[in-house]
């Protein structure tokens, strides 16, 4: 069982570079699934990234990346080469987290396992809510501020909830229902202050 999210992105993870559909979207084919992800990106050039796929185009090569995820820096793709390397941000589809979630809910099977599993995404949920944040302004806003502690008592008001429900239920298959819920209501929030921070849809 990994300890954190990086355990699982520890090698990284190479990925097909599919297309380019904007000067600030692309879209990456993990090899392994063929689980597709999409979104936003920066820390390189659309023009250079651009060469960089023709020129593995024209040499008959398929443009490969790795990508890794770790809580600190969030979603980096690379090449082995070193010459591109950028930050997927803000909001993607299908998000590097849920990958590894579903994937290590896939290999460890047992309940208990599993809920172990959801810990490490809702670590890696709560890194990108605080992201998020802090590109927003952080504590220095005022507003974000007033908004972020009203959904922390609404989060912890539904999670009672959810609690008093399931948890006099027999089976650890409850106590994975409750850590699921959590993460999902920190995963929207996480996704929908990025999507504010890049005046983007929701």
């Amino acid at each position: 069982m990994p300890k954190s999210i990086d355990d699982y992105y520890a090698k990284g993870i190479k990925v097909e570079l599919i297309e380019l559909k904007d000067p600030e979207e692309i879209v990456l084919k993990l090899l392994d699934n063929h689980t597709t992800i999409s979104g936003n990106y920066t820390g390189v050039g659309y023009k250079m990234l651009e060469a960089w796929r023709d020129n593995k185009t024209r040499l008959g090569k398929k443009p490969i990346l790795v990508l890794k995820y770790t809580n600190k820096h969030g979603t980096e793709v690379y090449d082995i080469q070193g010459k591109i390397h950028f930050k997927l941000i803000g909001n993607t589809v299908e998000h590097p987290i849920t990958i590894a979630i579903s994937d290590c809910k896939d290999t460890f099977y047992p309940t208990f396992a599993m809920i172990d599993c959801m810990y490490l995404g809702l670590e890696a949920w709560n890194a990108e809510l605080n992201r998020a944040y802090q590109a927003l302004g952080g504590d220095n806003n005022s507003e974000l501020k007033k908004a972020q502690l009203a959904w922390m008592k609404y989060r912890d008001a539904q999670a009672a909830l959810i609690r008093k429900e399931y948890g006099n239920s027999d089976g650890t298959m409850w106590r994975l229902i409750v850590v699921d819920a959590i993460v999902h209501m920190t995963e929207q929030q996480a996704k929908l202050l990025h999507a504010i921070s890049r005046k983007s849809p929701y």
